[in-house]
């Protein structure tokens, strides 16, 4: 394998190594924080002229390897209708074509499923951290309502107990000014009844005197 093609097979293997960090059932919370430090850290965008020239690279090689292996097939083709003993060099050729074509392919469309899996991922982390944050805030304005809440009734029972003791003391006040009324009513009644017989007791006196 000419060190191109190795090196596009290192990249497979490393592309590979990815997919399945990011498939595999890591806790949830560690590949959360994992991907949302890569993506801060913005490496990804910092060397992003970089994957784009691998991917050319990759791209050019793919290219090449279709076009090698199209030669080599009708090579061989012509080969077996020359002489039915076909030469193994042909096959071999064929092959290699073949396997680098495969090769640089799936390399690239493993690249492109990369970067949307991560995105997704992305879209995802970030979601359920907007929808943690709304839960929150949720939460903390329940509590402040329930606190009001409560607040309130006490307000509102200490404001009956109130009105409870003023109604008591006017009912006690009722009370008072009709016992007064009452009172002062039977001592009028005692003071006519004393003014009466002074009165009598002067008329018996003058006629007494006559």
């Amino acid at each position: 394998m000419a060190l191109y093609y190795s090196l596009v097979f290192g990249l497979l293997i490393f592309e590979m190594s990815l997919f399945v960090m990011m498939v595999f059932p890591f806790p949830k919370k560690w590949r959360r924080v994992v991907f949302m430090k890569i993506d801060e850290s913005g490496i990804i965008r910092k060397n992003q002229w970089i994957i784009n020239v691998v991917g050319v690279f990759v791209f050019i090689l793919f290219a090449d390897s279709i076009n090698r292996m199209i030669k080599a097939s009708a090579e061989a083709d012509q080969a077996n209708l020359a002489d039915p003993r076909t030469d193994t060099q042909l096959h071999v050729k064929k092959f290699y074509s073949q396997r680098n074509m495969y090769l640089t392919g799936f390399t690239l469309f493993l690249s492109l499923i990369l970067d949307r899996t991560f995105s997704i991922l992305m879209d995802l982390f970030l979601a359920e951290e907007k929808l943690e944050k709304i839960k929150g805030q949720g939460k903390g304005n329940l509590n402040k309502e329930t606190k009001n809440m409560e607040e309130n009734d006490m307000k509102q029972k200490k404001r009956i107990a109130e009105l409870t003791d003023e109604i008591a003391q006017l009912k006690s006040n009722a009370r008072d000014s009709e016992t007064l009324k009452k009172k002062t009513e039977d001592q009028a009644k005692e003071y006519l009844k004393l003014a009466d017989e002074h009165i009598e007791l002067q008329n018996t006196k003058v006629k007494s005197e006559e």
